[in-house]
């Protein structure tokens, strides 16, 4: 961009429901189904080997009951943790789009997630808030590849690559 012109850019703060909005319900339902059809497969996959075939049946239904509880438990953890909103800020300039989250409840959690996997030696509760920590602030440059969805009815746009 030359020096000449002015560059402009269009930042906007939403408070982005969680619960109530079907795009996120139905990813996060997403996530734990394809948890527990990963796992469950591969454990499968041993007792089929090893010819422990009648267990394999209650593993599915243990995993699909592990999965939909975890799947509820999420979902109550948006309504009460979260409140059923997730501050955000968006801003568009001609380098791309920057995706903020400024939610002060979220940033918190993650913080203490962080500190609760290094008091408790959780190696995962660590994992896990620093992969949360590192989502607060993501951004999409132009010249990635990458195709926008428009859903009017949600005014909703989607942005999704090749994944």
């Amino acid at each position: 961009m030359s020096s000449d012109r002015q560059q402009t850019t269009q930042s906007w703060e939403i408070d982005v429901p969680l619960w109530s909005n079907p795009l996120i319900v139905g990813a996060t339902a997403r996530v734990f189904a394809y948890a527990v059809i990963g796992v469950a497969s591969m454990l499968s996959l041993i007792f089929w080997v090893q010819g422990d075939t009648d267990a394999i049946g209650p593993l599915w239904l243990a995993f699909a009951a592990v999965g939909a509880g975890l799947f509820v438990l999420g979902l109550l953890i948006m309504a009460l943790v979260f409140g059923n909103r997730l501050r955000c800020r968006f801003s568009i300039d001609a380098r791309g789009i920057l995706f903020e989250t400024i939610d002060r409840r979220a940033q918190r959690s993650n913080r203490l997630l962080i500190l609760l996997g290094l008091l408790l030696r959780k190696p995962q509760a660590l994992g896990a808030g620093l992969i949360a920590t590192t989502q607060e602030v993501q951004s999409l440059h132009w010249r990635g590849a990458f195709r926008a969805e428009y859903l009017p009815q949600r005014q909703v746009v989607i942005l999704k690559n090749r994944w």
